[in-house]
């Protein structure tokens, strides 16, 4: 059929007209609201004007900017915390928008970076998302600044909350060895960041002033590295562990003194330095822990929270009469606050918020107000069908799962290809038949644990039991053999040794091949049958595979003369050797059937920076012997975790980790101080 161009013309003049008409109204709206603001003395009536102006959309971004100004210029008329939350909208989506970005910045230091408007009402709000708010470290006194580590270098950075804008303070010069940054905190002062300095095969603890400047290195070791930091309030010692030993570290000079504190996990000083909180040991037979104090003149601990449930500490408030930590004593972990005078609770513990999550505790800020961190996380797996002797992918990823789905990780295939395992929900062992697609869901007598960011299950070879980090009934921590008839699990290497590393199995299952440590580490194998161990590499490892025959390894890690990426050595101890060379170490590794590939997933070449929230994984094969690595067609978003091929050769499984991270602030939670 012919088409009238006169009717073509009318169509598009009408939705011209009818996109106008809509701008037009809400222009028209938008005035309205200012009306009843400025002439009416309204605030009340014209922020539901506002509210509805921009949820309804149609204004231009000139409109929508000015709508957000008057709306926090209503609020903070009001005294109310909304203030602040439609300033920062328009900071953050209309900065474009020059002259009401700049007042709404205005606004924002008036009043105050990090304080919330004037309100008694408790709130908690996000601040901050995005890859970079990855591995947030602590706030300024002032609540304006973030410390962070950019992945991009990586290098030691600062957030500023007002502007948005990232700024590094540390920055290496071509040739340096690859380091990087973490666990950095402000002083009391603002003055100086401390921070921990990781290197391939050592650790630092470090300070620099917010300007970059004035770098010192207070503490240096290849074993023994520092847990988090904490800034005593005078500002003239450290507080950390060394491995498991908690110290002060003078800032002066860098000489250590050590405190008569056991084996404790998070630690912080209370403002007027007399007393460190401090979480103890889980007991025996469980993994639960609580918070005490120590009395640094006396050196006597007190009890301070007690209960069956896991309390973590957060931090101490900045009143000094309260403690901030995470119980999960409701079913859900949320947080609390304790009252304490002279080291002793007074009272039962206090509910401050319902639902926080897994956060991660940045800080306080001088005015009482709360940074903490976490992310929305989603680990899962995918199968594709390949040709492993010609490279090429045979079919797109498929979900594997197909339930709980973004809690799905450490695949692996039974050794007769029928079944493939991984852990699945909260902490069971999901066992699926790669026939009928029937699954099974185990759940052990111990508790299922991951190792680093690399970890993974493991068929034994008798087809009847797995192998998984984890806890046993005793709270013991280690890799766990879990007996599939009956779900029993028992500790299988001793958790003095390792922890909850990342590992694999030799081919008869025998020998146990693991890092020392699941953030990367030495190589070491262990003996099931003469309770041996034998130190077999000292280059660091990230993630690892032994080969189908037990006589090679291939992992990605670093080692002599700054060299990164995919190596190959035999298991029983040699000299590396690299196949591919990577920027990047972190990358997952897995064997062909017949031992003459290695298959690899690393970072892309048009992966956004460095951080794990925007990295982008493609999938590799190689020769082990050496040659040219082939790619097989694949990329994906996020980090991959764990990487396995089907006995057959005709299959491959992976697991993957996205995250995005956030930051949020919980303001006006502290109880006002009593009247004398």
């Amino acid at each position: 059929m012919r088409t009238v161009p006169w009717l073509i013309a009318g169509f598009v003049l009408a939705a011209g007209l009818s996109t106008a008409q809509t701008i037009d109204r809400a222009e028209i709206q938008l005035q309205a609201a200012i009306h009843k603001e400025t002439i009416e003395g309204d605030l009340k009536g014209a922020i539901e004007q506002y509210q509805k102006i921009l949820t309804a959309g149609g204004l231009s971004r000139a409109a929508a900017a000015k709508a957000l100004l008057h709306l926090g210029q209503c609020h903070e008329k009001l005294g109310s915390v909304e203030a602040r939350k439609a300033y920062e909208r328009l900071v953050m989506e209309f900065a474009d928008q020059a002259e009401p970005a700049r007042v709404a910045r205005e606004r924002l230091a008036a009043l105050g970076a990090g304080a919330a408007a004037k309100t008694t009402e408790m709130t908690i709000r996000r601040v901050w998302a995005g890859p970079d708010a990855l591995d947030v470290g602590g706030p300024s006194p002032d609540g304006r600044y973030l410390s962070f580590t950019d992945w991009g270098g990586p290098d030691l950075a600062i957030h500023d909350l007002l502007t948005g804008e990232n700024r590094r303070i540390t920055s290496k010069k071509p040739g340096e060895p690859y380091a990087y940054p973490d666990g950095s905190i402000f002083s009391r002062d603002g003055k100086r960041i401390a921070y921990r300095w990781w290197f391939e095969t050592s650790c630092e603890i470090r300070t620099i002033a917010p300007d970059g400047s004035e770098v010192r290195v207070l503490y240096q070791a290849k074993q023994n590295c520092p847990s988090r930091l904490d800034w005593s309030p005078d500002g003239k010692h450290l507080l950390t562990s060394l491995g498991n030993r908690p110290v002060l570290i003078a800032v002066a000079d860098g000489s250590i003194q050590d405190l008569a504190i056991e084996s404790p996990g998070t630690m912080c000083f209370s403002p007027d330095g007399r007393y460190i909180a401090y979480e103890p040991p889980p007991a025996k037979g469980t993994s639960q822990r609580d918070v005490s104090v120590y009395e640094v003149a006396t050196q006597r601990s007190f009890p301070l929270v007690r209960h069956p449930a896991d309390d973590r500490l957060a931090a101490w408030a900045p009143d000094g009469r309260h403690v901030l930590f995470g119980s999960d004593r409701r079913g859900s972990r949320d947080a609390w606050l304790i009252a304490v005078s002279a080291g002793q609770p007074r009272g039962e513990p206090i509910l401050v918020r319902q639902g926080v999550g897994d956060y991660r505790g940045a800080g306080f800020t001088r005015s009482g107000a709360f940074f903490f961190a976490g992310s929305k996380e989603g680990r899962d797996i995918f199968s594709t069908r390949l040709d492993i002797q010609t490279g090429k992918l045979l079919s797109a990823p498929a979900e594997a799962a197909g339930s709980y789905l973004g809690s799905n990780w450490g695949p692996d295939f039974s050794r007769d290809g029928k079944y493939l395992a991984y852990v699945s929900g909260e902490g069971g062992v999901a066992i699926q038949s790669l026939e009928t697609a029937e699954k099974k869901l185990i759940k052990p007598g111990g508790e299922i644990r991951r190792a680093g960011r690399m970890y993974g299950l493991r068929w034994a070879p008798d087809g009847r039991s797995l192998v998984v980090p984890g806890a046993d009934g005793q709270g013991r921590e280690g890799l766990l053999r879990i007996d599939l008839p009956t779900g029993q699990a028992t500790l299988l290497l001793d958790p003095a040794r390792a922890g909850l590393p990342p590992f694999d199995l030799s081919p008869d299952g025998s020998k146990v091949f693991y890092v020392s440590d699941p953030s990367g580490g030495w190589l070491y194998v262990w003996d099931s049958e003469s309770g041996q161990e034998r130190h077999v590499s000292s280059y660091l490892l990230w993630s690892f595979a032994v080969s189908p025959d037990g006589e090679q390894v291939a992992f990605f890690g670093s080692g002599g003369q700054a060299e990164r990426g995919l190596f190959v050595m035999p298991s029983a101890g040699g000299t590396p050797r690299l196949l591919v060379g990577a920027q990047d170490r972190r990358g997952a590794v897995a064997w062909s059937p017949d031992g003459r590939q290695v298959v690899y997933a690393m970072r892309s070449a048009d992966s956004a920076g460095g951080s794990p929230a925007t990295l982008r994984n493609e999938f590799w094969r190689v020769p082990p012997q050496g040659g040219e690595p082939q790619r097989l067609g694949l990329t994906v978003d996020g980090m991959v975790m764990s990487l396995r091929v089907h006995p057959d050769g005709q299959r491959m499984v992976y697991g993957t980790l996205r995250s995005s991270p956030e930051v949020w602030l919980m303001e006006n939670f502290l109880p006002a101080a009593e009247a004398r």
